[in-house]
């Protein structure tokens, strides 16, 4: 298969088990490090003829391929291979790289507030500049150049850590783009929870699924589950449905993405659950 634009990832040595990826270049204005690579990894049930949910990552070199991360990647193509065994339909995954500065990638996905605890960050937060181009520019030129479907239902946001967060935010705020987010560990510790508090009022009507994931192993971790517990309970409290909102913990479990990776399939098991 060809599709205009995107080069067959064929780099060796690879772990890419199963499906095909596709790389493209893309520039992004508002960032230091413009000059990025957009990764799509197609199901091996992609057949040119039905048309696929979509799940966009946050820090695409570790999506699929251990050689291209920094730390481990999430075997996302492994996942979605037993998912498929499962009796599902795939779904397409589609990666943008992160900066490789660490501050920047902090930056990139966290969202300006007023109520940031970063008040002396050295690169200001554009996280809405990077919510606002995955909608614009990046999920228009997947929807283009791919068979995805196009309801809301069957497009999702994932990632972890700071990714994990910009996956919470950019869903809720887009709620008519994407009805799901796979938050794993997210970075919650970067919010007030006077902040939180607000916040989840202004958006507890939104009706999107969000399968979060935490474990607890290591100090990081350890304030990352605390916080997530505390904007699960809000997200109930305020509004959100219980059948839409869910919670995986398991507190052996260190903050990597060889954790991820293992909840990757309840977790799409409960918001492809209508599917």
């Amino acid at each position: 298969m060809k599709f205009e634009g995107f080069t067959q990832y064929t780099k060796k040595p690879n772990t890419i088990s199963c499906g095909t990826l596709f790389t493209k270049q893309v520039e992004l204005p508002f960032s230091i490090e413009r000059k990025r690579t957009l990764r799509v990894w197609l199901p091996e049930d992609y057949d040119g003829k039905k048309r696929f949910p979509v799940f966009y990552f946050s820090d695409g070199q570790n999506i699929v391929d251990r050689y291209t991360s920094a730390y481990g990647d999430w075997e996302l193509d492994d996942r979605i291979h037993e998912y498929i065994e499962l009796g599902h339909q795939g779904v397409i995954i589609v990666g943008l790289d992160c900066p490789i500065e660490v501050e920047l990638r902090t930056a990139e996905y966290l969202p300006y507030l007023e109520d940031n605890k970063l008040l002396s960050m050295k690169h200001k937060p554009y996280g809405d500049e990077l919510a606002d181009f995955f909608v614009n520019e990046i999920k228009t030129l997947i929807d283009e150049t791919f068979l995805t479907k196009r309801d809301r239902e069957f497009r999702g946001f994932g990632g972890s850590s700071m990714g994990g967060l910009f996956s919470f935010y950019i869903v809720n705020k887009y709620p008519n783009v994407f009805g799901m987010s796979l938050s794993f560990s997210p970075a919650f510790i970067f919010h007030r929870k006077r902040y939180a508090d607000n916040y989840i009022k202004s958006i507890a009507h939104n009706n999107v699924r969000i399968a979060f994931y935490c474990g607890g192993e290591g100090r990081l971790e350890k304030k990352i589950l605390s916080s997530s517990i505390y904007w699960y309970k809000k997200l109930l409290h305020y509004g959100f449905k219980n059948e839409n909102v869910n919670l995986i913990i398991n507190k052996e479990s260190p903050h990597n993405e060889k954790s991820w990776s293992k909840y990757v399939i309840p977790s799409l098991l409960f918001l492809l659950k209508n599917y």
